[in-house]
């Protein structure tokens, strides 16, 4: 044998190895991916719950980084959306110099820096398009498995009362996915159950403590499983019932945040797919909403009341609700540049607050200006808005040759007018489920957003 050939035998080995590697580290973020929802809590000590989640995803994101520098790949990211996070991430460590508890501010610093590194590996596995179609498919399936568990849960009460799920979720499921100190604080401040026609119904929230993160997760999901049924050339019978169990799981949680965000989520898809499609897709979809809405007219009478209520200024949650957002606004007022710090707003609103306590401005945005002041609001405004006009930018660019792509990018849209939306009801950026979702969701419009840097 030649050296030139000798030389070329051991090239394509080691560029055999490298795809070996890089298959290997691309099926366990895979894993990760679908264990977010599922993920278990570690209970470090009597005050402190870990979420297991928070522990693999830097592990793995040092593996994977010490593999990309060995390997010489190279990492694709927007460079908007990085600065961005980078820009979240240091004006939140900045407030803490103006917390009141510093303790609890490093603790919410530690979510972020825990869970943010997930956008930074899934954007360089996505570059790949089997890999940014896999990511997709483990999400719906991680989403559809978690909402199969919520129905379990909400019909159960039907069968075994609400006392015995209290006392499995109390004693059992709560300390094993929440942990013990914040599963103990979830059963003394439930969100669980709502009163609907004069009664009392356990709401699905399956292994989330609250139905509000439950929809939240499957907000952020949904559409995507959505626009791949409204692109799909074949009925896939499996998908579409999976997006129906998620959509009907949704509904089941009776969030108003939730019917809010996926009632724009829907338009939003609609209003970008809507060219695309072809008279017969059209006719099926016109068709099946008009059947949808005479169902939830007919049958669901308690959901349909609940959406009503969001707009009822006169409803007791809802003057609640504004009552808590004019004491956020005064707290923000109080310092409007650097806020009161990263994890002091139940503090500033009640000095004698412990850590773990239910008080929150029950509104994303406000509790971001309250805790970190108006620089803090606009990196987040900056990463959400930035993120979807470029989308927005590059759907208008594939209108002359649209492909399974272009609808993803639809859906893409649509999670993130879901998130936008729901979060002006709640704050879900602490849930580690949910800000993982968010980070791989724009880890996958980074890779449609041009023009990207290395």
């Amino acid at each position: 044998m030649s050296r030139s050939e000798s030389v070329f035998s051991l090239s394509n080995q080691e560029s055999g190895n490298q795809k070996k590697i890089w298959r290997i580290l691309g099926f366990c973020a895979l894993l990760i991916i679908l264990y977010i929802p599922f993920g278990i809590a570690l209970n470090v000590s009597a005050d402190i719950d870990l979420a297991s989640v928070r522990i693999i995803i830097p592990a793995f994101f040092l593996i994977w980084l010490a593999a990309a520098a060995f390997l010489k790949k190279k990492l694709l990211i927007s460079s908007f959306q990085g600065f961005g996070l980078i820009a979240i991430a240091t004006i939140s460590a900045a407030s803490l110099a103006f917390a009141s508890e510093l303790g609890w501010g490093i603790r919410k610093l530690a979510v972020f820096l825990s869970i943010f590194p997930l956008y930074f590996f899934i954007a360089g596995l996505a570059c790949k398009k089997i890999y940014y179609q896999k990511i997709i498919n483990t999400l719906i399936l991680g989403a559809f498995i978690s909402s199969v568990i919520g129905l379990t849960q909400f019909f159960s009460q039907f069968f075994v009362g609400f006392p015995a799920l209290i006392r499995l979720y109390s004693g059992t499921i709560g300390p094993i996915f929440w942990g013990g100190s914040f599963s103990g604080l979830v059963v003394q401040n439930p969100s669980w159950f709502v009163s609907v026609g004069g009664g009392t119904l356990m709401r699905a929230f399956g292994l989330f403590p609250d139905p509000h993160m439950m929809a939240f997760f499957l907000g952020l999901v949904l559409p995507l499983a959505i626009v791949k049924v409204i692109y799909a050339k074949k009925t896939g019978y499996f998908l579409v019932a999976c997006t129906v169990i998620m959509l009907a799981v949704l509904l089941l949680t009776f969030s108003r945040g939730g019917y809010l965000g996926l009632f724009f989520s829907i338009t939003v898809i609609l209003f970008y797919s809507w060219t695309f499609l072809d008279r017969k897709k059209k006719s099926v979809i016109l068709t099946g909403s008009v059947l949808s809405l005479l169902i939830l007219l007919i049958f669901a009478v308690p959901i349909v009341s609940r959406f009503i209520s969001s707009f009822l200024l006169s409803e007791g949650s809802s003057l609640g609700r504004l009552q808590i957002w004019k004491q956020s606004i005064l707290v923000f007022l109080d310092n409007p540049v650097f806020g009161k710090g990263l994890g002091n707003y139940s503090r500033a609103v009640d000095p004698l607050a412990v850590y773990r306590n239910p008080i929150t401005s029950h509104n994303l945005y406000l509790d971001i200006a309250a805790e970190t002041g108006i620089f803090g609001l606009a990196a987040w405004l900056f990463l959400l808005s930035g993120s979807f006009c470029q989308l927005a930018v590059s759907l208008k660019k594939d209108r002359a040759a649209p492909d399974s792509k272009t609808f993803l990018k639809i859906g893409l849209a649509g999670s993130l007018a879901y998130f936008a939306v729901h979060s002006f009801f709640e704050t879900s950026i602490f849930n580690p489920a949910i800000l993982a979702c968010l980070m791989i969701v724009l880890a996958l419009i980074s890779v449609n957003l041009k023009p990207a840097r290395q």
